[in-house]
């Protein structure tokens, strides 16, 4: 289509919308542009295409920003007539395809998209967006040393406020090698390094970006994610790179991401990173990144995270998150890989190293918190300082670092494929260690301030499998035991274990259990099969006799570890066992009210711990069978002479030889008769019926009642 502009300068009576036609003209391709002349008096062209009819039409202005500069730098966007006068695209947006993008399979995009966000930039446009379904991007060339923040070899790279935005349904970004194939491929080494170039490099050129926007796109790397295998990582290739600098700094004001998956990076898919600088806010909704061999979401650098429906899985690291930092999940999901977890930092602070739970404390601290967030087969979750919600929680086990303070936790644990503690728990072996990274007499501080409710629960094929849990493994080191308090309810083996030697001045935090089913050992605890008396250290919720010997076996507890005051420990005799289990009144390590015996199977033994005190108490004592038993029967006893006795027996269930009878009592008046009993045999009592009066007694018909109490 030729050139078609119609000349009506000279139409001075026309009506003023005659007059502002007068102004526009029409171009079939703006690549034409160089070669038309355009009457002084048209100030705007529309065109049919950029280089092609059909693809990025759009309008032209002759305006004070079109000049011989922005022709210079921006090329594509604005041109020179054959009369020398300037248009650059207008408008609110910037399509790719006005750049030249073509969205065809085997055609690097990657100049006109870059050249579509530096016009934007350049012009104040805040929009640049992708028409088409996919675009490849090949990697540009990198000549500086990829150690550095130079921006050469990146294939987007954002240093103004944008926003980047593709289709309703998504559009994909596909990121190369410089020749156009799988990054797998490296076609570029730059100081003995391999440069694969990322994805999108967001690195400020005036040291601050108020904002960003990344919406409905795919970023995918090209790099094959294979998890026993982290060959291939390499921390320069970055999907989203928001690096932390100090010269220039890279202050950010706040990064949107929206409706966006991100895959196949040999570095972290999302890094927004630390150091002398950070990026005030995240907001993050529909966000889905995976398949990294580093991590799948590294915010570490943000002072407050904002994410809805974050879904980072298959990668070596589901996320690295900075605890304290003012983090809140909603409803996200982090799944499938060997770690997910925080760092203890409230803020970055010089010489101090990112793991010390360092904070400002003029201002309340900040938590990361998790809201109906799931995490599901991650190996170790770890949880640092300043960490709060409700989690659901499928073949992962939670380690809390050291040191670690400040949490407040809701888990329901689910076993499906694997067999684990849903928590372990550590604390410092001294508070005289140097904390490394820090400055020199910063300490390590005590485990303290932690609340942590467990529901462990088991899918039908875990126990089919026979899958079991323990609560919580605690580790040796320092605690606050009366801050640190754990509630274990559910499925377990044991409510929790000890480690088997501990440092000094190891005491055990307040662990409680609400209702449990226990598996394969009884009652959450542990096994002692003693042949001899014993010496023990509580170090579980319960501890269950189970002896083959013939006892009775005398229990003594050593306390050599501190506990919270009112902790609990139940004592057993488990089913079978052969041997009784004595406990002594006192002087035992423990204060009873009255020497104890386990001597059924199931009997138990609840103790508690009095701090004041400095030893255990008794609690509550429960047999299995009632301490007293009852039995009766009709006797008519014979005409007893002066001097003389009768016998008779009364069936009481349950009576063993050594227990004592108590009582023995008559319906009617006894005449004078001196009446006791003895048990004879198992559930036998007999009672004798002693006439010490000078005269015979002959008593009527009466109930016969018999009071045992078990020894």
């Amino acid at each position: 289509m030729a050139l078609d502009f119609v000349a009506r300068a000279t139409a001075a009576a026309k009506s003023d919308a005659a007059q502002a036609l007068s102004r526009v003209g029409t171009l079939d391709l703006f690549t034409s542009l160089p070669t038309k002349t355009v009457d002084t008096v048209i100030t705007v062209v529309t065109t049919s295409g950029y280089a092609t009819g059909g693809a990025g039409g759009a309008t032209y202005v002759a305006d004070s920003l079109a000049t011989a500069a922005l022709a210079a730098a921006h090329p594509r966007f604005c041109k020179q007539s054959t009369n020398g006068r300037y248009f650059r695209l207008a408008g609110d947006e910037v399509a790719v395809e006005q750049g030249g993008a073509t969205g065809v399979a085997g055609t690097n995009d990657q100049p006109a998209i870059q050249a579509a966000v530096a016009y934007a930039n350049a012009v104040g446009i805040r929009r640049v967006v992708f028409t088409q379904a996919a675009y490849e991007l090949w990697c540009p060339v990198r000549t500086t040393n990829p150690s550095t923040l130079a921006l050469d070899g990146y294939p987007i790279v954002i240093q103004y406020p944008v926003a980047l935005v593709g289709m309703p349904g998504r559009t994909r970004l596909s990121f190369r090698n410089s020749a156009g194939g799988s990054k797998n491929t490296i076609t570029q080494v730059v100081n003995a390094q391999n440069w694969q170039g990322g994805g999108i490099m967001i690195r400020s050129a005036t040291g601050l970006i108020d904002w960003a926007r990344l919406e409905n796109l795919e970023l995918d790397g090209n790099v094959t994610y294979n998890p026993a295998d982290r060959s291939n990582v390499n921390l320069s290739d970055k999907g989203i790179a928001l690096p932390g600098a100090s010269s220039p700094s890279n202050e950010f004001g706040r990064l949107d991401l929206r409706n966006l998956i991100v895959h196949n990076f040999a570095g972290e898919n999302i890094y927004i990173g630390g150091g002398s600088s950070q990026t005030s806010m995240v907001l993050a909704e529909n966000v889905e990144s995976y398949n990294s061999p580093q991590s799948a979401w590294n915010p570490t650098g943000v002072g407050a995270v904002f994410g809805i429906n974050i879904n980072a899985h298959d990668s070596y690291l589901a996320s690295e998150i900075i605890s304290g930092a003012g983090h809140t999940y909603v409803g996200c999901r982090f799944a499938n890989s060997y770690n997910a977890g925080a760092i203890a930092t409230q803020y970055f602070t010089t010489g101090y190293a990112y793991s010390y739970p360092n904070r400002d404390t003029t201002v309340p601290p900040k938590f990361v918190n998790y809201i109906d967030c799931t995490f599901q087969n991650v190996t170790t979750m770890t949880v640092s300082s300043w960490t709060r919600g409700r989690v659901i929680s499928i073949d992962t086990s939670w380690a809390f670092a050291v040191p670690v303070k400040e949490v407040d936790l809701d888990i329901v644990s689910w076993a499906d494929q694997r067999q684990f503690a849903v928590m372990t728990l550590a604390g410092p072996a001294s508070t005289t260690t140097q904390f490394a990274g820090c400055p020199a007499g910063v300490y390590y501080e005590v485990t303290k301030n932690i609340r942590v409710n467990i529901v462990s629960k088991r899918t039908s094929k875990a126990q089919a499998d026979g899958r079991t849990l323990t609560g919580v493994d605690l580790y040796s080191g320092l605690y606050d035991p009366h801050s640190v308090q754990i509630n274990v309810e559910g499925e377990v083996t044991q409510v929790y274990t000890l480690p088997g030697s501990v440092v000094s001045g190891f005491a055990v935090p307040l662990i409680t259990t609400g209702k449990l089913s226990y598996l394969g050992q009884q009652f959450g605890g542990t096994y002692s099969n003693p042949a001899a008396n014993v010496a023990l250290d509580v170090g579980w919720s319960a501890m269950i006799f189970y002896s083959s010997g013939t006892g009775p076996y005398t229990v003594t507890l050593n306390n050599n570890y501190g506990y919270a005051d009112g902790q609990l420990v139940t004592f057993y005799l488990g089913a079978g066992s052969t041997a009784a289990m004595t406990f002594a009144a006192s002087g035992a390590g423990m204060k009873l009210r009255e020497p104890r015996k386990l001597l059924t199977a199931g009997d138990r033994l609840v103790l508690r711990w009095n701090k004041q005190l400095g030893t255990w108490v008794e609690e509550s004592f429960l047999p299995a069978q009632a301490l007293r038993l009852i039995g009766s029967a009709t006797y008519d006893a014979p005409s007893i002479a002066a001097g003389a006795s009768a016998t008779t027996t009364v069936t009481v269930t349950g009576a063993a030889l050594g227990d004592y009878v108590s009582n023995v009592s008559l319906a009617a008046s006894s005449g004078g008769l001196t009446v006791t009993g003895y048990v004879s045999a198992a559930n036998t009592v007999t009672v004798v019926l002693a006439n010490l009066t000078g005269a015979a007694v002959d008593l009527a018909s009466t109930t016969l009642s018999v009071e045992v109490t078990r020894k």
